[in-house]
């Protein structure tokens, strides 16, 4: 661990927009909160405050904003790769991997991970 608690960030289109990606991020939370006491989640969203009011007072998560200003395309930006390096693990936690316009950034979130793919470990 890079720290005395294990850090996880939680990649996905985590804006609170869906219920179902909501509900998916929840329980990753809920189950790796029960399995690793102590456990801080990472999430870049592009609605930081969904995330703040929706899951802060059940679990010790830190919503990271992903707007635009703050050198970000998406997840591509300087935010993303800043939770990356404090993480010990990355999950993709939602349907970003099912995206119709896959090829779009605008519509889909999993391209733009991957020019971060080298600064991630298997």
């Amino acid at each position: 661990m890079k720290s005395d608690h294990p850090v996880i960030t939680l990649l996905g289109n985590n804006s609170g927009r869906n219920l179902g990606d909501a509900a998916i991020l929840s329980a990753i939370m809920e189950k790796l909160s029960a399995e690793l006491p102590g456990v801080e989640f990472l999430v870049p969203s592009t609605h930081p405050h969904f995330i703040s009011k929706n899951y802060g007072d059940k679990f010790n998560v830190r919503a990271i904003n992903v707007m635009p200003w703050t050198g970000s395309l998406r997840l591509l930006g300087i935010p993303t790769l800043h939770c990356l390096w404090k993480s010990d693990a990355a999950l993709i936690c939602d349907g970003i991997i099912f995206g119709k316009k896959f090829y779009n950034p605008a519509f889909n979130f999993l391209v733009t991970l991957g020019p971060l793919t080298p600064w991630m470990k298997l």
